[in-house]
C-alpha cells in the first residue's frame, strides 16, 4: 500500500468501504445491513447472480406454464377486451398503448384513460372500439333476429312456421305462461321458543 500512488484519502475511503462490507464476527451481519437494511454494491457483486433477473425469468416462466408452453403476446395498437373491476362489465375493449414489462402492458379504454394489466387479464378482440361503441348505441336497422321454427307437428297440429315464443292474433292473449322460478321456493319454520 505504500508504493501504491493514490491520495491518502481515497486509500482510507476504499478501507472504510471494504470494513462496511465485510462481515462481523459478532452479528453475523455486515454494519451497512445493520445500519441501511442493504448491502453495499461492489464488484464482487458483479458474478453474484442477478436477483432482478431471476425473478423476471420465474415469472416468464409461471406465465408460460400457466398456458400449455405460450405466453399471450400483444402488439402496441392491438385491440384487446381489458378485465374490468369496477362494475357489471366483466370485460372492457382497449387498446394496447404501451409493454411495461415481460407481461405487463398499458391498456387505452377510454380517450384519456389507460389502465395497467397483466396477460391474464387480456384477451384478443376483433372489435375495433369505436364499432362496438356504435353498435351498443344505435343497432343496425338490417339486423334481424332469426328465432326457431315450429318443424314438428304439436299435438296432431302441423307447425303454421311462427316463431317460438311469440304470439299471434288468433292464440289466447290473456294467458300468460307461468314464469319458471329461477330459485326454488323457500319454506321457512317459526322460531322454537323457549316457553316455561
Amino acid at each position: 500500500m505504500a508504493d501504491e500512488h493514490f491520495p491518502l484519502n481515497l486509500k482510507l475511503a476504499n478501507f472504510l468501504f471494504a470494513y462496511r462490507n465485510a462481515t462481523h464476527a459478532t452479528t453475523n451481519q455486515t454494519p451497512a445491513m445493520l445500519f441501511l437494511g442493504r448491502g453495499l454494491r461492489s464488484r464482487l457483486d458483479l458474478l453474484k447472480p442477478n436477483l432482478r433477473r431471476t425473478v423476471q425469468d420465474r415469472q416468464l416462466k409461471q406465465g408460460l406454464s400457466a398456458h400449455n408452453g405460450e405466453t399471450r403476446q400483444f402488439e402496441i395498437g392491438q385491440t384487446v377486451l381489458a378485465r374490468d373491476y369496477r362494475g357489471d362489465h366483466k370485460w372492457v375493449p382497449g387498446e394496447i398503448k404501451e409493454k411495461k414489462g415481460p407481461l405487463s402492458y398499458s391498456v387505452e379504454v377510454a380517450p384519456d384513460t389507460i389502465w395497467r394489466r397483466h396477460t391474464d387479464q387480456l384477451r384478443r378482440s376483433e372489435v375495433r372500439i369505436e364499432e362496438e361503441l356504435l353498435d351498443t348505441v344505435v343497432p343496425p336497422a338490417t339486423a334481424q333476429v332469426n328465432l326457431p321454427t315450429l318443424e314438428n307437428e304439436v299435438d296432431g297440429q302441423p307447425a303454421s312456421g311462427t316463431p317460438l315464443g311469440v304470439t299471434t292474433a288468433d292464440s289466447s292473449p290473456g294467458v300468460t305462461p307461468p314464469e319458471e322460478r329461477r330459485y326454488p321456493t323457500r319454506h321457512c319454520n317459526p322460531p322454537d321458543r323457549l316457553t316455561l
